[in-house]
């Protein structure tokens, strides 16, 4: 089941809207493949436009990702050669791995088309807090609109299917 909610407001010569889509799905993976899992899967998926009359610099959505210490991010190689330990490259997909039981993983993903991308990315990480991370499009207009997608997912197993 999806739950849908249209938002709409303005700031300045900004006109902004949202289409938000909540949905949570379970399903049976191929034993063969992921160990005769059941997932679960809730997802939050936004659509953002910006309409805008004037000049656009600059539009992004910005979070706070809270990093309880059993949470592990899953970079890529760019993070190491940071001397933070992560990169503020733009990139499609971030993904923290948990530990704790019936966890696996939460990730932000960029959905854009790929003539038009939406790119994520880390901004800062706050010790013992977790990270600053910002969902941004590939490109700005800088007159019309700017429109960007992208989802937060958190994906659990449920249980081990038995034979």
């Amino acid at each position: 089941m999806d739950v849908l909610a249209l938002l709409v407001g303005q700031a300045g010569p900004h006109h902004f809207s949202a289409s938000v889509r909540v949905s949570h799905r379970v399903y049976d993976q191929d034993k063969s493949h992921d160990f005769g899992m059941e997932y679960s899967r809730s997802e939050v998926e936004f659509d953002v436009a910006d309409r805008c009359r004037g000049a656009v610099r600059d539009i992004e959505s910005n979070y706070l990702v809270h990093e309880p210490p059993v949470v592990l991010h899953l970079g890529d190689s760019r993070d190491s050669e940071e001397v933070e330990g992560f990169s503020r490259d733009w990139r499609n997909i971030l993904v923290w791995e948990t530990n704790t039981a019936e966890n696996y993983d939460v990730s932000l993903q960029g959905l854009g088309h790929p003539e038009f991308p939406t790119n994520v990315g880390f901004s800062a990480r706050i010790p013992s807090r977790g990270w600053r991370v910002r969902v941004a499009p590939g490109a700005i207009v800088p007159r019309g609109t700017n429109r960007f997608r992208y989802s937060w997912s958190h994906t659990r197993v449920s249980k081990q299917m038995t034979a």
